[in-house]
């Protein structure tokens, strides 16, 4: 029974979208193929499945209404959900957040990303994260000329005052902002600050269906 607590509990470290996505694909395989085309005589109590967040809401920076319909739709996959809690150990057959300890040789790591080793290694200003500072136009402080776009800038978005998330669409608008001000640059215009424009988001949890925002500001 121990070796079966071992063997069958899963956990996912980082509750954003690739956390939630990964959970929800890892409970469907499991429970809908795994266990009904010809998988091992597994009962379905013995499978545990975690997922494990740091901050204090799975999907930080997402619609509360979307996070609502998650939490309710992984509820009922009989995911647990733990939040507020930071791993603080991970050994080979265990993980530990503060005193607690979750027995699982299974640890799969979506908590985030680091910048580039070569960019967080310039001397630059730059966040937890390794990600290099920029103001209002993506230029690095006290270097007009360099400019930092992507997983690589750390943006502070003026309405939230937070960095804006490491994604596709954050990446592009950025990119396409600083053409821009170099463009204007050139020609002696004046650059104009970046603004991001959410033009929506959707996080699936499994079963062919997804939870989803729409554009807006």
């Amino acid at each position: 029974m121990k070796i079966c607590l071992y063997l069958l509990t899963f956990a996912v470290i980082g509750a954003g979208a690739t956390g939630v996505e990964l959970v929800s694909e890892m409970h469907d395989f499991i429970y809908r193929i795994l266990l009904v085309h010809g998988g091992p005589q597994i009962r379905r109590d013995e499978i545990k499945i975690v997922l494990i967040e740091a901050a204090n809401r799975i999907l930080p920076g997402v619609d509360e209404n979307v996070v609502r319909t998650i939490e309710k739709k992984l509820g009922q996959k009989n995911i647990e959900v733990i939040t507020s809690a930071p791993v603080t150990k991970v050994n080979k057959d265990s993980l530990e957040i503060g005193d607690r300890q979750i027995p699982t040789y299974t640890k799969i790591w979506t908590a985030g990303i680091k910048a580039n080793p070569l960019s967080a290694s310039l001397p630059f200003e730059k966040d937890g994260a390794g990600r290099i500072k920029v103001n209002q136009y993506m230029q690095v402080p006290n270097y007009p000329n360099v400019y930092a776009v992507g997983d690589n800038s750390s943006f502070e978005n003026p309405t939230t005052g937070k960095p804006l998330p490491a994604t596709g669409q954050v990446a592009i608008q950025e990119a396409q902002a600083v053409v821009k001000n170099i463009l204007y640059t050139i020609k002696g215009k004046e650059k104009r600050p970046f603004k991001f424009m959410q033009l929506g988001f959707a996080v699936t949890y499994g079963e062919r269906t997804a939870a989803a925002r729409h554009k807006y500001e």
